[in-house]
Formats: C-alpha cells, sequence, structure tokens
C-alpha cells in the first residue's frame, strides 16, 4: 500500500486526468450505446487491442479473448460485430475505478484503471460480465487523445457466455 510520501504527484497531472477521464467517458458510452463502427475512432496508429485472462497474462501467453495488433483489425472487429446478427441482444454497463497515471512523457500517458462490466440479457437477471483492470498507452494526436495500446486484463478465468462488444 502506497503511503502519502510515495504517491505520484497528482496535481502534476490533475488536467491531463480529467481529460483522460472524460475520454474513458466518451469510449463506454459509445460502447454502451452500441455504435460499435465508431469504435476504431478511439483508436491512433498505431493501434493495439487485446482482452485477456490476469492468468494469461502473468503466463506471458499471447493467448486473449480479442487481439487486435494494428488499426486494421480493430476496424475489422467492428465491422464483424456490426454484421453479426447471432448474438442474443445484450446491454453492457461499465463502471471505472480509480485512474491513475502510471507515467507521462510529452503526449504519452500510461495509464491503469479498474473496471467492472454489468451484462443485462433479455428476460434474464444483470450479471457481473467482467471485472478487472485496464493498461493503456494514450497519446495525444492532432489535439485528440487516442489509445495507442489498450490491454484489458479480466481477474476471473473466463469470460461469461462470449465477448461480443469491446470491453
Amino acid at each position: 500500500m502506497m503511503i502519502e510520501s510515495e504517491m505520484p504527484d497528482r496535481q502534476k497531472y490533475q488536467d491531463s486526468l480529467s481529460e483522460i477521464r472524460a475520454f474513458y467517458d466518451a469510449y463506454y458510452l459509445l460502447i454502451e450505446e452500441g455504435a460499435v463502427t465508431d469504435w476504431p475512432s478511439f483508436f491512433g496508429d498505431p493501434a493495439y487491442y487485446s482482452v485477456q485472462s490476469a492468468s494469461g497474462r502473468s503466463a506471458n501467453s499471447r493467448i486473449c479473448d480479442s487481439f487486435c495488433d494494428n488499426k486494421a483489425m480493430i476496424i475489422d472487429r467492428a465491422t464483424a460485430i456490426n454484421a453479426t446478427s447471432l448474438y442474443e441482444k445484450r446491454t453492457l454497463r461499465h463502471f471505472l475505478g480509480t485512474l491513475k497515471i502510471i507515467s507521462s512523457e510529452q503526449e504519452k500517458f500510461h495509464t491503469e484503471t479498474s473496471y467492472l462490466a454489468i451484462e443485462s440479457v433479455v428476460d434474464e437477471p444483470p450479471a457481473i460480465f467482467s471485472v478487472g483492470k485496464t493498461y493503456d498507452v494514450i497519446t495525444r494526436q492532432n489535439g485528440k487523445m487516442l489509445f495507442e495500446r489498450r490491454e484489458v486484463v479480466y481477474d476471473h478465468s473466463s469470460i461469461r457466455n462470449s465477448l461480443v462488444f469491446p470491453l
């Protein structure tokens, strides 16, 4: 546990924290509203996105539930989600924990935050879909915040049902 004197200078990052939190809010709002075809617009170039279990990450496994190592793959994933009608109607709601800026260099921020995603499927009670942490690299490109790298690492052993929408 960090004591107050060991905590990063929050004031130094205060403006950036507000801007990055607004970026995350816009990201999750887009997903929750089902505008998946616009999801790739949150990624810059280069781009990387993965969803993986914590045990897989700690074992340095390359096996992921979702893996895109460039923007074209992210666009393809969004197109496939939009074109697929084989999944049951569902809604995800995202709740973020404390946002931490681990480090920053010029217009690049390394962040970490915990998350909770609740899934609602028609005719079923809401259930915890996923809980874990994100490890992101966010860059400012042409005045806009974008993910350069987004690693979603869930704490449980597997994704309940299927991973249709991005986390």
